[in-house]
């Protein structure tokens, strides 16, 4: 007999037990003993006298993202956001801060982005790896509880936008248990796409699919959608899930999926998301709090089929399970990209230190879905789909003069594919084979300036090499 949806995911063992959860919070609170010594250094030397009682602290960190819903995996950074009062400012979070966590034995793999759309500081602390973005309150003190529950003019007044994000993480978990019928239900429910998308490699936002926050919403949805008529708990949880497929499978984008109303505000000087505004945008999930955002702004024509596409099979596959002529492995098969196309742009990143791969290697990350645009625009290219390749790993390096260095010579490396659909210009007759000839070399030219646009200093042409690889050559790599 087969196990149940719920039974099988769990036996995958993807999500953190308890007892990690629990170890994660330890480790955010003695990180946030860190700070609050170093926010009262700089209140001394400010002659500034934050509270520091039940109800107001020198700072706070709070913890964002999946591991505040409980549904985060084994391994998974911590989102966390740590509150400052007004007379800390952000040029100290990513100075004098910095310093202090370099010089903090618990902390290692330190890494600052302090130019990103989100800056923030990744570290290990301990075993923890935290990705911290910092929101600097209007007060001389931070309030002990932080609640959402008032207007937003007064809530964000006299804050600056990256504070007022780096708040949103915790305003939306608040506001999706306020919002949800049933969080047990959701939250399972939630569990099984959230594996689904991340098996099948559709959860990538920066690759161009719905973010996790996306992901989250839509699940809000169907479930606030369902709850207004029956109770949540009366439907099987496997009934759930194929609805969630055929619903959004059949989905009318660009309509937004909205789960509560849009708040507009002609006082904060903020950008929030709007109907009128944005009208070119293909797959709009929105956020259900002021500022709105798009949890899937980066998605493109050719990203939103391959979701509807895999949203179909997933509802296809479960009406075969119920039917007892598929299992669970084929609905949360991994996703393989080379089995699925034919022709590939494939990178490959080599660096010196493994803190370099990491730093260079988030840029090239965030970047390669221009490069598929770019792509995308050619009139022989009708959709490009990236993957992670080889994950980051260390190298021997046999030099060219081995002589000259003792002992042995090691890099870091990573590669990534970009699996290229290609249009047919031309109709082929029967068993004739014609190559067809495409010069993808402009832009490539053009990827390579926007990286060198971000990180003037760096040699991409040197450390990042293009190479085309056929669909058989990976296979026989494998």
């Amino acid at each position: 007999m087969m196990c149940s949806i719920e039974q099988y995911v769990e036996s995958l063992k993807l999500f953190e037990s308890e007892d990690s959860y629990k170890q994660k919070q330890i480790h955010i609170k003695r990180l946030k003993n860190i700070a609050t010594e170093w926010v009262l250094q700089i209140s001394q030397s400010r002659d500034c006298s934050p509270e520091n009682n039940s109800a107001m602290l020198p700072c706070d960190i709070l913890i964002q993202g999946s591991t505040s819903l409980g549904v985060s995996f084994k391994d998974s950074d911590v989102d966390a956001v740590l509150i400052t009062p007004n007379f800390v400012f952000r040029e100290d979070f990513f100075t004098s801060f910095v310093e202090v966590l370099r010089n903090c034995p618990s902390v290692s793999d330190l890494l600052v982005i302090s130019d990103s759309i989100v800056p923030l500081i990744k570290m290990k602390f301990e075993t923890t790896s935290v990705d911290l973005v910092m929101s600097r309150f209007n007060l001389p003190s931070v309030p002990s509880y932080i609640t959402f529950d008032m207007d937003p003019e007064r809530f964000y007044f006299n804050i600056d936008q990256y504070s007022v994000h780096g708040l949103s993480g915790c305003h939306f978990a608040e506001k999706i248990r306020t919002l949800v019928p049933n969080m047990t239900v959701f939250l399972e429910l939630l569990k099984m796409i959230k594996v689904w998308a991340h098996r099948r490699q559709i959860s990538h936002n920066v690759y161009g699919f719905p973010s996790n926050i996306g992901w989250v919403i839509m699940c809000a949805y169907l479930c606030i959608y369902l709850g207004r008529d029956s109770d949540l708990e009366c439907i099987p949880l496997v009934i759930l899930v194929k609805m969630f497929f055929n619903y959004f499978a059949n989905w009318q984008w660009p309509s937004p999926v909205t789960i509560a109303p849009i708040y507009t505000s002609h006082e904060l000087k903020l950008y929030s998301w709007e109907p009128k505004q944005v009208p070119q945008e293909t797959m709009p999930i929105i956020t259900p709090v002021y500022p709105h955002q798009n949890a899937s702004f980066l998605v493109r024509p050719s990203t939103l089929e391959m979701v509807v596409n895999e949203l179909k099979r997933g509802g296809e596959i479960l009406a075969e399970i119920t039917l007892g002529k598929a299992c669970w492995d084929e609905l949360f098969e991994p996703y393989d990209i080379v089995r699925e196309y034919k022709h590939f742009l494939k990178f490959e990143l080599t660096l010196d230190t493994f803190e370099e791969l990491k730093r260079i290697g988030g840029l090239v990350d965030s970047r390669l879905r221009e490069l598929a645009a770019l792509l995308e625009g050619d009139k022989d290219i009708r959709a490009v789909r990236i993957a992670k390749y080889q994950q980051p790993r260390k190298v021997l390096v046999v030099p060219e003069a081995p002589a000259k260095l003792n002992g042995d010579c090691y890099k870091f490396e990573r590669s990534w594919l970009l699996g290229m659909q290609i249009n047919r210009t031309y109709p082929l007759q029967k068993g004739l084979k014609v190559e067809q000839i495409i010069d993808i070399t402009n832009y490539i030219q053009m990827f390579y300036l926007n990286l060198q646009d971000r990180e003037s200093h760096v040699n991409f042409i040197e450390i990042l090499k293009p190479s085309y690889v056929k669909q058989c050559d990976l296979i026989a790599e494998a």
